[in-house]
């Protein structure tokens, strides 16, 4: 997919994550509890192929509590389901993109079982109005209740803009829609939520409307479906780079890049894992010369930075990501701190970090920083660096991928475009980050690449066998 694809639409993290479910159609749905139409559902449904089954009628069973539920959706729309169950996301295929210039995606989840982060209606709605002071023209629309498929729902509506990129042109404001429909059964809570982004057209209500109106939720024991429509591409490689450009500096020049991380997914075994490089490697960069590789992006940014990566480990990075310090510290800051647990004490008067007894303390967004910039203060230096921010990221992810995070990161995006970069766009994690909660943070393996210590015309290098690197990873994947 091209970089330069709807980059406006960085909206990503966003309705990704709040994806899906929709019926642009209103065909007559058949209620669940027809048998025949549920057994020919849960033949077409029950699979684990990588392709979509038949399933001409568009229809989707999922079960809660004492009941089931069921919905039509349209043809040019993509159905994923977590591995657990507890959500189904429904996203536009790029063709439907490219001719609105717009999303609309839906998401519909489980109040009762997400992890008992999202404990109620009220939690929810409270949850994403946390936005109102960190997005643009933030607007409850409405508030009210409404009856769905015979049982009794609460519907918010709200409007709001982000700044969000454009190619490599700057930061333009995109309109944005959310509601959320909370439907209220015996002994479950679901919530649905409904995502249009882009240049808002005036059929959106239409959309989201249709996919209500086939909702229907009937007695259990017919169907349940159970399945994953998995992108064609069989991995998706991401570089983090972390930048030591400070506030003062943003966007007047590029610092050299504390933090190297390589993230690979594979949405179809789910598997993944982090590959890091430690800054002091040695590369050769073209019309720059032998350097350490943490200099590609100063000297030439996200391309040269990624060419340099390519060449060194025979990965095919998808997209970037880079942030500087102050956007790494709010970020931390806004998703409310981290636990982090010290084997041993760590004090660096450079980095300022000053944790002087082992033990797990909760960090925010500047002792986070500390933590990951330190390397003065252990033996191993640089190696002991890397390690801490592959825990970092580790423990980042297990503690802060919850549903709450989820519905707040528009106010996320606003503050990595601050203070950062990316070129992911919203079709590049339509088709792998609504797979996230599918995997298992802290199953992911976090590796280093093989390196040893050497000297060059009197500079300390880590020196790097571009085969031996190929080898190990290739071995990894």
């Amino acid at each position: 997919m091209s970089r330069t694809i709807i980059k406006f639409f960085i909206i990503s993290f966003t309705v990704v994550f709040l994806l899906s479910l929709a019926a642009c159609g209103k065909k007559e749905l058949v209620p669940l509890y027809d048998d025949t139409t549920a057994e020919a559902a849960k033949e077409a449904l029950q699979t684990t192929e990588t392709k979509p089954p038949e399933n001409p009628n568009n229809i989707y069973f999922t079960s809660f509590g004492s009941a089931n539920l069921s919905f039509e959706y349209p043809k040019d729309m993509n159905l994923f389901e977590n591995k657990s169950g507890k959500y189904i996301t429904l996203t536009l295929s790029e063709e439907k993109v490219k001719e609105l210039g717009a999303i609309y995606s839906f998401t519909l989840f489980f109040i009762n079982s997400s992890e008992d982060v999202i404990k109620s209606a009220d939690d929810l709605i409270t949850s994403f109005e946390w936005l109102s002071s960190r997005v643009d023209d933030f607007k409850k629309m409405s508030d009210e209740d409404r009856e769905v498929a015979g049982i009794a729902t609460r519907e918010v509506r709200y409007s709001y803009q982000m700044s969000l990129a454009v190619d490599k042109g700057g930061l333009t404001p995109t309109n944005v829609v959310d509601y959320f429909l909370i439907l209220q059964g015996k002994d479950f809570t679901a919530a649905l939520k409904y995502t249009c982004a882009g240049e808002v057209p005036s059929s959106y209500d239409s959309v989201y409307e249709g996919m209500v109106e086939s909702i229907k939720v009937g007695p259990t024991g017919t169907a349940t479906g159970d399945m994953n429509r998995l992108p064609d591409e069989n991995s998706f490689d991401l570089l983090v780079l972390g930048s030591d450009t400070h506030p003062e500096n943003h966007g007047k020049e590029r610092g050299r890049t504390d933090c190297i991380i390589i993230l690979h997914l594979n949405p179809v075994d789910k598997t993944g894992f982090l590959v890091s490089i430690p800054r002091d490697t040695k590369v050769v960069l073209p019309e720059h010369g032998t350097n350490k590789i943490n200099a590609a992006y100063a000297f030439g940014g996200e391309d040269l930075a990624i060419q340099a990566v390519e060449e060194l480990t025979g990965i095919d990075i998808d997209n970037y990501a880079v942030v500087d310090f102050y956007g790494f510290v709010s970020v931390v800051d806004e998703l409310g701190g981290m636990d982090y647990t010290f084997d041993a004490p760590l004090v660096d008067g450079y980095s300022y970090a000053n944790f002087t007894q082992a033990g797990t303390f909760h960090l925010n967004g500047e002792q986070a920083l500390s933590v990951v910039r330190s390397r003065h203060a252990t033996a191993r230096s640089d190696f002991d660096r890397v390690d801490r921010q592959k825990y970092f990221l580790k423990q980042f992810a297990q503690q802060k991928f919850n549903m709450r995070t989820l519905i707040q990161l528009p106010a996320i995006i606003n503050i990595l475009n601050k203070y950062g970069k990316t070129d992911i766009d919203l079709l590049t994690l339509s088709k792998y980050a609504i797979l996230a909660p599918s995997f298992v943070p802290i199953e992911f393996e976090a590796y280093t690449i093989p390196v040893q210590p050497g000297f060059e015309n009197g500079v300390s290098y880590l020196i790097a066998d571009p085969n031996a690197v190929r080898a190990f990873i290739e071995e990894k994947l």
